[in-house]
C-alpha cells in the first residue's frame, strides 16, 4: 500500500513538472501584468487579456490576439528582423528564437483597457519596447507611433506621463531622458529632452576620469517649440565667479575642484552661473577625489565666456533658450 501511495505521488510529481505555461495560465485565466513567454518552448501559451480578447503565443512563430466570442484573429505579431506591418500582420524585430518575448499589460492611455507593450530589442543596459493600443470600436491593437521603440520606459499614472531613459556606457557616463505627455486624444507627446554627452573641445582623454560631460536639458513650450531650459557642464577648475557682469566686480569664487557649471542667464559676455564645487585635493592620492553631495560647495555669480566652452555657447546663439 505505501508503495502504491509512493508511485501515485511521484506520478503526479511528474505530470505537474510536464504542465507547459499554457495549462497553467489557462488555470489562473488572465494574463499576468508582466508575461514572459519562452521562445525554445513546445507549447503553446494562452491567456485572458480581457474577458472577451485571449493572447495565444506560438514559440518561434507568433503572437495572436483572438476574440473569445468570434474567435476571429483580430491581431497577429510575429518576429522579424525588422519592425513593419504587412497585410495585418505586425513584425517585430526578435532575429533569434534564443530570445525570450517580454508583453506587458497596461492601460497606457487611460481609457478603461489593457494596451500592450512589447519588448523588440535586449540590450546590456537598455530595453527596447513597442506600444499597442486597443481600438474599442475595432476591437484589435494598433501601435502608438509616437512611442516606438521607447528604451526603458517607466510610466507614471499620476502625471499620465512615461520617461524614458537610455543609458550609454560605451566610454563614459553618458545618457539620454526623454518625457511623454498623455493628450486628449489618448496619444502621446514628447514635452522634454535630456542629453548628457561628451564636450567636444575634449575630445581625447588620457583617461576615464578627465572626462568632462555637458547636460543640456529642453522642454516644449505652448506654442510647441522646442526651448532650451538647464544647460549644465563639468570646468576646468580655474574659473573667476564675479558678483556682478564686469571684471570691476569683486571676485567671489576662484576656482574649485571637480566643478560643475548650471547656468542661469546670459548677459552679453557674461554668463550668471551656479558654481558647484564637488571635490577636494587628496595628497594621498596626488589629485582631487568627489566629495559626498552633502559637502558640496555652492556660489552663484557671474563669469566671462572665457570660462564658457565654444560649444555651449554656441547653444545661446543657434537655439532658443528659456532657463528655469
Amino acid at each position: 500500500m505505501i508503495l502504491f501511495i509512493f508511485i501515485v505521488i511521484i506520478f503526479s510529481l511528474y505530470f505537474i513538472n510536464q504542465k507547459g505555461v499554457s495549462d497553467i495560465l489557462e488555470d489562473s485565466g488572465y494574463c499576468p501584468k508582466e508575461l514572459n513567454l519562452k521562445n525554445d518552448s513546445k507549447d503553446i501559451y494562452s491567456c485572458l487579456i480581457m474577458d472577451n480578447l485571449s493572447l495565444v503565443f506560438t514559440p518561434g512563430e507568433k503572437i495572436d490576439i483572438k476574440r473569445e466570442d468570434t474567435g476571429e484573429i483580430v491581431n497577429t505579431f510575429k518576429p522579424s528582423n525588422y519592425s513593419d506591418v504587412e497585410d495585418g500582420v505586425t513584425f517585430f524585430t526578435f532575429s533569434s528564437d534564443s530570445y525570450d518575448v517580454s508583453v506587458l499589460f497596461d492601460d497606457i492611455n487611460y481609457d478603461g483597457f489593457k494596451d500592450i507593450s512589447m519588448e523588440i530589442l535586449q540590450g546590456a543596459y537598455n530595453y527596447e519596447f513597442d506600444f499597442y493600443v486597443y481600438d474599442k470600436d475595432d476591437f484589435k491593437y494598433k501601435p502608438e507611433e509616437n512611442l516606438h521603440g521607447l528604451i526603458n520606459p517607466y510610466f507614471n499614472m499620476d502625471t499620465g506621463t512615461i520617461t524614458e531613459f537610455g543609458k550609454g556606457r560605451a566610454y563614459g557616463d553618458i545618457y539620454s531622458e526623454n518625457i511623454y505627455k498623455s493628450q486628449e486624444d489618448s496619444s502621446y507627446k514628447k514635452i522634454k529632452n535630456c542629453e548628457r554627452g561628451f564636450l567636444l573641445e575634449d575630445s581625447l582623454w588620457p583617461d576615464e576620469t578627465d572626462l568632462k560631460y555637458l547636460l543640456v536639458c529642453k522642454e516644449l513650450n505652448s506654442n510647441d517649440e522646442w526651448e532650451i531650459t538647464d544647460i549644465e557642464f563639468d570646468g576646468i577648475g580655474n574659473e573667476i565667479i564675479r558678483s556682478c557682469s564686469s571684471f570691476d566686480c569683486e571676485a567671489v569664487k576662484y576656482g574649485a575642484y571637480s566643478p560643475s557649471i548650471k547656468i542661469l542667464e546670459q548677459s552679453g559676455d557674461w554668463y550668471k552661473v551656479d558654481y558647484v564645487n564637488k571635490g577636494v585635493w587628496d595628497d594621498q592620492v596626488g589629485e582631487s577625489v568627489y566629495l559626498p553631495e552633502e559637502h558640496w560647495g555652492y556660489t552663484r555669480g557671474w563669469t566671462h565666456k572665457e570660462n564658457i566652452p565654444e560649444e555651449v555657447r554656441d547653444l545661446f546663439k543657434n537655439e532658443s533658450v528659456s532657463i528655469k
